[in-house]
């Protein structure tokens, strides 16, 4: 049986191209042969027509728009054939990648990214047919109830909180699905303070994943452990720590030496793609991942401009952050004018697709009084689930400090000089 033309003659003749379409059909599963090419344009011609109209096109304007079309008759149920086609559709798939990933390992260059390549391959493979989870409402309330009763009996929250209290308080934490966007002008800690979400995150026992585009590992490795010491990041990198210090630090390492969670670096991954993002994630199963910086990364269209490429990236993100039941954040560079303005909803760096795709998008504003002050306005600018707000926070990058604002006396360490 042909699949191809069994498939689009039951639903013309049944009146139901459009269960074809809540079922992922589209023009790309359609084979390149001469008799799929075909297929695939009665197809397009009935979807159109249907989209345009609200009824399938009969089978007599189909025949008058394409004289040569033959379909095949079949007596089994549409939804039967549908699974026979796109069983077919996955096969074909899965003979491309097998070729495709045979010619990536003869090539050396791929040796030392073939489980990399083979992810990617099982994404691709994954989202031929694009399926969403369908639920019942009514009929699975009783299962959320009972859920819900576990959670608050094991004192369960319902997202991870990222150590600001009036964006925990409005947000409910960051949510398996979301996509937060950390957002500011260069040298204003939109890294550090992402740094610090992943921390917290760690706090809470969760797993993190750092993708770093623009900082080295032991970069990063240094502010962790400032943020977790909170000794002078200084004296650190110029290898001058107090005895007392360096003890502390040493008692830091013996707590999380057997700690089941963990934070994943990543550094200078080039070329980065969403891809490779679905890759390691799935690799490491993080709870949430942060990408420094989105702007950094690679579309999968080389010839795109910029702002194109960023669109397709940031749309990307959210359907791995969805897919994988995880947090993505994506760190991002706001347009000059930030550096006086603070961040807006219309000064975000590349795209706005950068600020549509957030399901929480977080800006900051810092002035050079500010700066001097170690004071930071962050400002929670998007929240899907509820209201925006504003709080400024103790921005201390010498000690990897955030606190809640409250005054400059505060500060219970002095700058140091070295």
């Amino acid at each position: 049986m042909d699949s191809e033309r069994a498939v689009i003659s039951s639903a013309l003749n049944s009146g139901q191209i459009s269960t074809l379409l809540a079922r992922g059909v589209e023009i790309k599963h359609f084979s390149n042969t001469q008799s799929g090419e075909e297929c695939k344009s009665v197809f397009n011609y009935a979807a159109k027509h249907a989209r345009k109209y609200g009824v399938c096109p009969s089978p007599q304007l189909v025949k008058n728009n394409f004289p040569n079309w033959r379909g095949e008759p079949s007596s089994d149920p549409l939804e039967a054939l549908i699974d026979e086609f796109l069983n077919d559709v996955r096969r074909r798939y899965f003979a491309a990648k097998v070729i495709e990933l045979a010619h990536a390992e003869g090539n050396p260059a791929n040796w030392s990214r073939l489980d990399e390549i083979m992810l990617d391959a099982a994404r691709d493979l994954a989202t031929v047919i694009p399926s969403g989870q369908v639920s019942r409402v009514r009929a699975e309330m009783q299962d959320r109830i009972d859920q819900y009763e576990i959670d608050k009996a094991e004192g369960k929250k319902p997202g991870i909180l990222c150590g600001i209290p009036l964006f925990d308080d409005l947000t409910d934490g960051f949510q398996q699905g979301d996509i937060v966007t950390v957002a500011g002008f260069s040298g204003r800690g939109k890294s550090m303070l992402s740094q610090f979400f992943l921390s917290q995150a760690i706090d809470q026992d969760k797993n993190a994943l750092l993708m770093s585009l623009e900082m080295s590992k032991r970069q990063i490795m240094d502010r962790f452990d400032t943020m977790v010491t909170n000794f002078s990041h200084k004296q650190l990198r110029k290898r001058e720590l107090p005895d007392h210090e360096l003890e502390n630090w040493r008692k830091a390492a013996k707590k999380y030496e057997n700690a089941k969670n963990d934070l994943i670096v990543i550094d200078s991954p080039g070329n980065c793609t969403v891809d490779r993002i679905y890759a390691e994630i799935n690799r490491y199963k993080p709870d949430i991942t942060c990408v420094d910086y989105v702007q950094l990364m690679k579309g999968t269209k080389a010839s795109a401009a910029k702002h194109e490429g960023l669109i397709e990236i940031t749309n990307e993100l959210k359907s791995v952050a969805l897919a994988t039941d995880s947090t993505i954040i994506m760190v991002s560079q706001d347009q000059r004018n930030s550096a006086e303005d603070g961040s807006t909803e219309s000064n975000m760096g590349g795209s706005i697709s950068v600020y549509q795709a957030a399901d929480i998008y977080i800006g900051m504003m810092q002035n050079q009084e500010m700066r001097e002050n170690k004071k930071l306005n962050t400002r929670l600018i998007k929240n899907r689930n509820g209201a925006p707000g504003e709080q400024d926070v103790l921005c201390d990058p010498e000690f990897m400090r955030f606190e809640p604002w409250v005054n400059t006396e505060q500060f219970e360490k002095e700058e140091v000089t070295v």
